[in-house]
């Protein structure tokens, strides 16, 4: 959904530039009732290199974060059509990939899966920087009830990288591609079938990391060419990053 902060900006004087925030409940709501919906949101703050000052609050998300029960928001939206489950989800094999807030729309489909019978295999594999900051922790730990469903975290500011001559990270952080690369002997029989789809949600810069992991596993599959710009072409790999 859009949303649209009241008043003007005082960096341009103009109104508020619409501000995109994935939605993180299901269809009908958190409450089921179809008169809710829930975002994720991090309080930002940013440092201007120009002026130098340092730790300036995000506008929207720091306009969200001190909403007060009963305050009206003006929203735009739903939009979309990208990034949303197949509508035959059921039987298919799913790879979910996010890093930070990109972890928003798994926590409605993860739900709205199971809640219909999900016979599938699901795999979220979640990128943060401190294990105190995994957003909705709890509720994906519930799902492991399941047996289908699997979940993998990469702490990046505490774990190593145990394989940085394969998969090369920063600082030899844990990143969400080597946990991929880890699986790879699974995720490549996954990506074998041709209505499996992979997910990928949260800052621009988890593709180039990603990506080559993906490419490599087209290689072990034999395909020639990308096998990247396979997926996407056979609309099964949606992206979503900023």
């Amino acid at each position: 959904v859009g949303v649209l902060m009241p008043g003007d900006d005082p960096l341009t004087g103009k109104p508020h530039k619409l501000r995109l925030y994935s939605v993180a409940s299901v269809g009908a709501g958190d409450l089921g009732d179809c008169q809710t919906v829930s975002l994720c949101v991090v309080r930002h703050f940013w440092n201007n290199p120009k002026s130098g000052e340092k730790n300036i609050p995000g506008l929207t998300s720091n306009y969200l974060c001190d909403l007060k029960i009963g305050d009206p928001v003006t929203l735009t939206g739903p939009v979309g059509r990208h990034f949303l489950l197949p509508d035959d989800f059921e039987n298919r094999d799913l790879i979910f990939t996010a890093t930070g807030t990109g972890i928003a729309p798994y926590r409605g489909m993860l739900k709205e899966m199971f809640d219909a019978g999900f016979t599938g295999r699901v795999w979220l594999y979640f990128g943060v920087q401190y294990r105190d900051v995994v957003l909705y922790d709890a509720e994906f730990e519930s799902h492991r009830k399941h047996r289908n469903f699997f979940y993998v975290k990469a702490i990046s500011r505490e774990e190593k990288n145990p394989i940085p001559e394969i998969v090369p990270t920063r600082e030899n952080r844990m990143y969400v591609q080597v946990r991929m690369h880890q699986d790879q002997k699974v995720l490549g029989e996954v990506l074998s079938k041709p209505n499996s789809v992979v997910y990928l949600c949260g800052l621009k810069g988890m593709e180039e990391g990603i990506f080559p992991v993906l490419e490599k596993m087209g290689q072990e599959l034999g395909v020639t060419g990308s096998f990247v710009a396979k997926l996407k072409v056979e609309q099964r790999l949606r992206v979503e990053v900023y």
